[in-house]
């Protein structure tokens, strides 16, 4: 019996490592059983599995750049940077510089083609043009400035220090060393940097409300008791440690961790083609010419079926 619930936990934890993206999914959203696979498996199995000890952690710097390599790295890929030209073409798509743009060509030409003296007449033209020219690099430079500063303090935004135990030592790290089988410890009013299951806890709660919108503090607990409502050992990254403290292993990071998935697709989202933008431009036109209001349109179809009704 030994042996086969020894072998029923490995199973356990092969498919919550397998699956980790998917399941550590489950339990923020609550659906599922999420859960079932921490209890079924054990943390001290799937920390075996990974081939780091929960006493001791991750042991040098080579097993780290190996688990980096076999379960990525807690970074996201780079966003990608604006050329200049594009600031410039942001610049020139502004209706009224493309109104004046249009004016000045055609006063270039109207004037060498009808013009009393064109041989000076289409300075004007040129004159609008410069005028334009100036307007659109002064405003790409600095929108090109500001764009470099803003990604110059998030990067000293993002440069945070955690707390993991390597080689039985509790030791300091960037948050992007972090690597799936660390130990991370935890006090009130650390950020999670990375998704992890608890194994130690000492009433801990956490601020889940960037992922879910409750404002209420979530509890979390390492071990399922009977008398517990409610067992929820994970952590998820981009949430709050408001209270309490524990220990608990790293199982996703970067863009497998429920913080990656998550600004991944919003990028994904904003590089949407232009085609969507103007459907949905047009979809918004259309209900805009519809003077009704979401509410209005309910007592609409109530009063014509009233008027119905009295037929």
């Amino acid at each position: 019996k030994k042996e086969k619930s020894s072998a029923a936990r490995r199973e356990a934890a092969e498919t919550f490592l397998k699956q980790r993206t998917e399941i550590l999914q489950n339990a923020l959203e609550r659906t599922g059983n999420a859960e079932q696979f921490i209890e079924d498996a054990g943390v001290k199995e799937i920390s075996n599995l990974i081939g780091v000890d929960l006493s001791t952690g991750v042991k040098d710097k080579k097993q780290a750049n190996e688990l980096r390599e076999k379960y990525g790295e807690n970074k996201l890929p780079p966003k990608r940077v604006k050329a200049f030209y594009e600031f410039i073409l942001d610049g020139i798509e502004d209706r009224i510089m493309l109104l004046l743009i249009f004016a000045a060509f055609l006063q270039i030409i109207l004037a060498i083609a009808f013009g009393e003296s064109p041989e000076w007449e289409w300075m004007e033209g040129a004159a609008i043009l410069v005028a334009v020219t100036i307007v659109v690099l002064v405003t790409a430079v600095n929108d090109f400035l500001k764009e470099k500063k803003f990604r110059d303090i998030e990067a000293v935004k993002e440069d945070r220090v955690v707390s993991v135990v390597r080689n039985g030592k509790e030791v300091s790290v960037k948050h992007f060393e972090l690597v799936v089988g660390d130990v991370l410890k935890i006090t009130a009013g650390d950020l999670i940097t990375a998704d992890a299951v608890l194994f130690e806890a000492a009433d801990v709660k956490l601020d889940e409300s960037s992922f879910t919108g409750e404002t209420a503090d979530v509890k979390k607990s390492a071990k399922h008791h009977a008398k517990a409502d409610k067992f929820d050992p994970f952590l998820f990254s981009g949430t709050h440690v408001m209270m309490g403290s524990g220990r608990a292993l790293v199982v996703a990071v970067g863009v497998d961790s429920q913080f990656g998935k998550l600004q991944m697709a919003l990028r994904e989202t904003l590089r949407a083609p232009s085609k969507k933008k103007k459907k949905s431009t047009s979809i918004d036109e259309d209900e805009d010419n519809n003077t009704s209001t979401p509410l209005e349109k309910p007592l609409e179809s109530k009063e014509n079926n009233d008027d119905d009704d009295d037929d």
